[in-house]
């Protein structure tokens, strides 16, 4: 049961491999396997009345007013995988987590060292080009190197592992790193750390930041040397890569712009002047639908605006109960996993999505289980 919720996870942020869409049905098939084998304990859970109500809620959001704006049919996936994550138990949603971890370190160990000398001492020979255009839906084609890929059309050198981002292996780091509480005695984790490093992830940085300070609060000693040790990989970072094109612009405009600029730029020109007019609006609450910001060419870019473009600000409040619903018993590392959970949001909206919902629930299983 746990391998299928890893493999489901992973297939939605699918290698090399899996592009095309294989991932995403590979992904989708097991999810119907897994809610046909969980139905009894899903219907026994919905007897709740908050589990019930907050199930009502996402499908007036995300399904019956989307009939009328623009359906989704994958928004009926996402559904199934909240319903899933109330319907498994705690430990198989512990053991789901850990096979993540070592089958996300095993994916990197592979391709970070060929990468390395790919970019440090010889170039590997390319296997083609994947055109990952359609995906995308921009001109998008990636450098196949079969251990690793890169952007076909970037001067600058970025690790996205076997994955078609550098924000996908550094988002998913973050949560899983988080979810294991930093723990590098463990290999599997400094692997992990160590990819998701080299993908100069913005993202990646300001999520692991926040939560590892969170930890080393615990005692003064641990926030003492920490910060200490922060400052001495910085600098380190800054004296070796502030050469580095890709780090310049991944890392050190963005830091120096704020923040602010980074998450602006990941809207259209057009999408951003709609939202300054649109959110003042009572169509603000509902959202205009996939329709209307078709037609008006509105999909450009990946931010929290589109999302509240094309939902409104009540699936916000939606996907809030929710995740406060699912997160069950808490504790001070699952209020803290949500405040990470809401900060990606802001730069990849994909709260609402099957793998970000099952891995939400697998780490507050696991937070609950280790502290």
């Amino acid at each position: 049961m746990a391998i299928l919720v890893a493999a489901i996870i992973l297939c939605l942020n699918p290698i090399w491999p899996l592009w095309g869409g294989k991932g995403t049905a590979i992904a989708y098939c097991l999810l119907l396997v897994l809610f046909r084998i969980k139905i009894s304990s899903i219907i026994k859970t919905l007897i709740s009345l908050k589990y019930l109500s907050t199930f009502v809620f996402l499908c007036i959001c995300f399904l019956i007013h989307p009939l009328f704006t623009g359906f989704h049919v994958s928004n009926v996936f996402i559904i199934m995988s909240f319903l899933l994550a109330l319907g498994l138990d705690e430990t198989e949603k512990v053991k789901a987590l850990d096979i993540l971890t070592k089958i996300l370190a095993c994916i990197i160990g592979i391709s970070l060292p060929a990468w390395l000398i790919h970019v440090f001492i010889f170039e590997f020979p390319s296997f083609g080009e994947i055109d990952n255009s359609e995906l995308k839906g921009s001109f998008y084609p990636m450098n196949n190197y079969l251990l690793f890929v890169t952007m076909a059309t970037a001067n600058t050198f970025r690790f996205y592992s076997m994955f078609d981002e550098p924000g996908v292996l550094g988002t998913l780091s973050a949560f899983v790193l988080f979810a294991n509480r930093y723990d590098f005695k463990q290999i599997n984790n400094l692997i992990i750390l160590i990819g998701a490093f080299f993908s100069f992830s913005l993202a990646f940085y300001i999520l692991t930041f926040i939560g590892y300070l969170f930890q080393s609060v615990q005692n003064i000693r641990k926030i003492l040397l920490s910060i200490f040790s922060v400052l001495l990989v910085v600098f380190a970072a800054y004296s070796t890569l502030k050469d580095n094109l890709a780090f310049q612009y991944s890392v050190i405009e963005r830091i120096s712009s704020g923040g602010v600029d980074n998450l602006d730029n990941r809207t259209g020109d057009q999408a951003s002047r709609f939202y300054d007019s649109f959110i003042s609006t009572p169509e603000a609450l509902m959202g205009i639908g996939y329709d209307k910001m078709m037609n008006k060419k509105l999909k450009e870019g990946q931010s929290y605006k589109l999302f509240i473009i094309e939902y409104g600000l009540l699936s916000i409040v939606c996907l809030l109960i929710s995740y406060y619903v699912l997160a069950g018993r808490k504790n001070m590392y699952i209020y803290v996993l949500c405040l990470i959970f809401i900060l990606s949001f802001l730069q990849r909206p994909f709260a609402f999505s099957a793998w970000q919902i099952l891995i939400f629930s697998c780490a507050t299983a696991t937070l609950r289980k280790s502290v």
